[in-house]
């Protein structure tokens, strides 16, 4: 997949210079400051953030960064769960609960029982859904997610050039 520009370059604070280990800050150039550059390495953003909500908090680039990192989710920050192939909206079929039910069930290879728990059910007691049964979440959220996500990874292998698996011969089975 082609690799996305993280959103820090997009709110038009910093311009790229020359040398890789630094990016100029545009408004601390226009403010008349000693030190308009900040470090970076290769192009890495963990500086431009850092610039960004240490000196520049009370601006409309930091308010436009916010907005940014809340509707594009940072690429460093991707778990292995079904979040980053399942993207349903508020308003699609799913509620945010039946999602995370799902994607907590599936990560962590637990039975779907646990949904019946009564300690599972204190546990989101205080959220403003009401936690469905066992069945509910194994016949229809686990389909949906299922055809979600069946959908999302067939578009993505049609759209590539070329797949190939790879296997070692030196494998052997656990004991």
């Amino acid at each position: 997949m082609p690799r996305k520009t993280a959103n820090i370059w997009k709110i038009g604070l910093y311009r790229r210079t020359e040398n890789k280990d630094e990016a100029e800050c545009i408004l601390c150039a226009e403010n008349g400051e000693k030190k308009t550059t900040v470090a970076t390495k290769d192009w890495t953003t963990t500086g431009l953030v850092q610039h960004l909500k240490t000196r520049h908090s009370e601006t409309e680039y930091f308010t436009k960064f916010q907005k940014s990192d809340q509707t594009q989710p940072d690429n460093n920050q991707e778990t292995a769960n079904l979040d980053k192939f399942i993207h349903i909206t508020s308003g699609g079929e799913l509620s945010y609960l039946d999602k995370k039910v799902i994607n907590f069930v599936c990560s962590n290879l637990v039975s779907f029982k646990l949904l019946d728990n009564p300690a599972t059910i204190s546990l989101l007691s205080h959220t403003n859904e009401k936690l469905k049964g066992e069945s509910y979440y194994r016949k229809t959220v686990l389909q949906k997610a299922y055809q979600a996500l069946k959908s999302k990874m067939l578009n993505e292998l049609r759209a590539m050039e070329a797949l190939s698996f790879t296997t070692d011969k030196k494998m052997e089975r656990a004991k």
